[in-house]
């Protein structure tokens, strides 16, 4: 496991690999802020269908938008409400989660350009 610092500090070769291990085996507040994060690089009109319309590099794939959009969502519900009103202890499920791990590694390209353009932004 890696800290958000420590990937940061890394060579932008190496961040990938480290963010997809993280993905892999790590807390699962790194799964969910992955979804959110892909999911806030989808266009507006992807969001509201949860589909992949414009080919250009970033957000969800055709394959995965319905299923992952609907998950990000979810966890954005849960960060949403209140501490003392949340029905549950995390915004995935078991099953939810595993099947997100499995899916959200191939983003990871795209989040290790994220944590660029934050490093350079800030």
């Amino acid at each position: 496991m890696f800290t958000a610092d420590e990937i940061r500090k890394a060579p932008k070769g190496k961040r990938p690999e480290m963010i997809r291990k993280n993905l892999e085996v790590g807390h699962w507040i790194w799964v969910a802020r992955a979804l959110v994060v892909i999911y806030e690089k989808q266009t507006a009109d992807e969001r509201v269908c949860q589909t992949t319309s414009h080919s250009n590099g970033v957000g969800f794939n055709g394959a995965d938008a319905r299923f992952l959009s609907s998950l990000a969502e979810q966890v954005k519900w849960w960060e949403g409400t209140p501490f003392g009103k949340r029905q549950h202890a995390t915004p995935l499920s078991e099953r939810q989660l595993a099947i997100a791990r499995k899916k959200i590694v191939k983003y990871s390209r795209q989040l290790a350009d994220e944590v660029d353009k934050q490093a350079t932004t800030a």
